[in-house]
């Protein structure tokens, strides 16, 4: 997307995972709520897999609600690596939330990937998630409005592994 948001466009959310039980709570959660008089959209993807063919339908997301662990111990990270380095897409914000956070642990993971948030689903209540999502639709808003972003030429190749390197 080049040039300010659109003030009618809603505020489009892919949430990404593999349990069926999430996407009902975070639409319950998201219910009629707006921010900046324009409502949040949720996208459901119940696999990497359904995330990368809703990626090239919706070129206008805004954010990236991403699972860890579902197809793969690290489905979620690959799908990362996928957004940034394949798509080339820089602006999406993308948080990721993990019930298992042993597998990707959230020093390691914040500093290895390109992400905005890092959630435990044990941990994460409303208003945290709210919290969270604000954030990022501003950093969004504020990125689409700078103008044109950079962007990476996509490589087909990720540039890293997809599994961090736990420290013990």
């Amino acid at each position: 997307m080049n040039g300010p948001i659109p003030p009618h466009r809603p505020w489009r959310v892919l949430v990404v995972d593999d349990e069926e039980g999430i996407h009902g709570i975070t639409r319950m959660i998201f219910r009629g709520y707006t921010f900046e008089d324009r409502p949040v959209e949720l996208i459901s993807a119940l696999s990497g897999q359904q995330a990368r063919e809703l990626l090239h339908k919706h070129e206008d997301l805004a954010l990236v609600l991403l699972d860890v662990v579902m197809e793969s111990d690290d489905e979620g990270l690959r799908l990362v690596d996928y957004i940034r380095d394949q798509l080339g897409n820089r602006r999406v914000r993308i948080i990721l939330r993990t019930g298992h956070p042993g597998y990707a642990p959230e020093t390691d993971v914040i500093v290895r990937y390109d992400i905005n948030d890092y959630l435990s689903k044990a941990e994460l209540s409303a208003s945290r998630l709210l919290t969270s999502v604000v954030v990022a639709l501003r950093a969004y808003r504020d990125l689409v409005n700078a103008g044109p972003l950079r962007k990476r030429q996509p490589t087909g190749k990720p540039h890293r592994t997809a599994r961090p390197h736990s420290q013990h």
